[in-house]
């Protein structure tokens, strides 16, 4: 009997720990997608702010790296207050021909209203009469001094990313 009341008490605590340890709130990013003008200040330090791009995916959560992204993460990124990004051309081509003349327009929009900021990126390519584009806009989910991540897609569930490290 005392056995019994034992293993009924050990069972009892055992399942106690397993309820109050384990929590459907945990969150190990620091997702986010409401930022004030100062959370801002991080993107562009008052001025201007220099980025590396470490990485453009088709898919964050599989670390799928999308198939231009030696092209991205090429290029120079300074965040500027005012929503612009000056993007420094780096050696390498995101389109076929090495000859093409490479644009790159990259901006951040901030809606005060409801605290989202967007960054749009568009980079495109001409040689004779051909147009080659490439255009996305994504939402900023994830800030910290060191860190941005503009992706698509839900908390933890990432699709299309592009992460900047300083």
């Amino acid at each position: 009997m005392i056995r019994l009341k034992q293993f009924s008490l050990l069972y009892t605590l055992l399942l106690i720990v397993v309820f109050t340890a384990c929590s459907t709130d945990d969150n190990n990013t620091n997702y986010k997608v409401s930022y004030t003008l100062q959370d801002l200040e991080v993107i562009h330090n008052g001025d201007s702010k220099g980025w590396n791009l470490e990485a453009h995916y088709n898919n964050y959560n599989s670390k799928s790296l999308n198939s231009d992204n030696a092209c991205f993460i090429d290029e120079k990124y300074t965040f500027l207050e005012d929503g612009a990004v000056d993007v420094l051309s780096g050696d390498i081509n995101c389109f076929a021909d090495d000859t093409q003349t490479e644009n790159t327009i990259v901006t951040y929009i901030f809606n005060e209203d409801n605290g989202s900021v967007y960054i749009r990126y568009a980079k495109n390519a001409e040689l004779d009469e051909v147009t080659k584009s490439i255009f996305f806009s994504l939402q900023l989910v994830e800030l910290e001094e060191n860190l941005m991540i503009f992706a698509a897609g839900d908390r933890d569930n990432y699709g299309k990313a592009l992460v900047f490290r300083r």
